[in-house]
């Protein structure tokens, strides 16, 4: 398979945050938040995968995939069929069968965590760290000049990211960003991992 030279996962940015500063502990699942409020703060989404899924319905509800944006339809076998969807399950009428769903993706990386466009990475990092930081720098562990330094460096790198701005409403950025923030990757890790 080649390499990806297009994408970088939050997963990354942790990674590096934990080479870096060795003596921080913080949660994985933090890290990829905070990516995607940098995201957000960027400004750019890449197109979404239209996609296909099988999905069983056992007691009326099936569990949506984890990187649903909008679904576009849902069938049972050839005829589309009624569905409530409450965010993470759609709901059906009828029980015990496997439904067909049409949706739009967000690019995510096969463990279900969502990707950062490649020229993002180090605006995500930095976003990252003054996450990470600010509750040291409010107690004084962290001076004025270094704290100063982080905020410099986060607004660079977002200024540096958002160069290459796509046309989106704020409406779409916001409804994007959120359903980004609320992936929720299908692994087994224990939420309690630090780095």
């Amino acid at each position: 398979m080649a390499a990806n030279t297009k994408y970088r996962t939050a997963k990354s940015i942790a990674n590096k945050i934990a080479r870096d500063y060795k003596e921080l502990q913080f949660d994985v699942f933090d890290v990829v938040e905070w990516c995607a409020e940098a995201e957000k703060k960027i400004g750019q989404f890449e197109a979404f995968a239209q996609k296909k899924a099988d999905l069983k319905v056992e007691n009326k509800k099936a569990e949506l995939p984890c990187d649903v944006y909008r679904i576009l339809s849902v069938y049972r076998g050839r005829c589309k069929t009624k569905f409530h969807n409450d965010g993470c399950y759609l709901n059906f009428p009828h029980d015990n069968f496997t439904a067909q769903l049409e949706y739009l993706a967000f690019p995510t990386d096969p463990d279900g965590y969502p990707i950062i466009k490649k020229g993002h990475e180090d605006a995500c990092y930095w976003y990252c760290l003054t996450k990470l930081l600010f509750p040291d720098y409010v107690a004084g562990k962290i001076d004025h000049t270094r704290w100063e330094y982080i905020q410099i460096e986060w607004n660079k790198q977002w200024t540096k990211a958002k160069a290459n701005y796509r046309d989106l409403s704020r409406n779409d950025m916001d409804e994007i960003a959120m359903c980004v923030a609320n992936i929720i990757p299908h692994i087994k890790i224990f939420k309690d991992i630090t780095y």
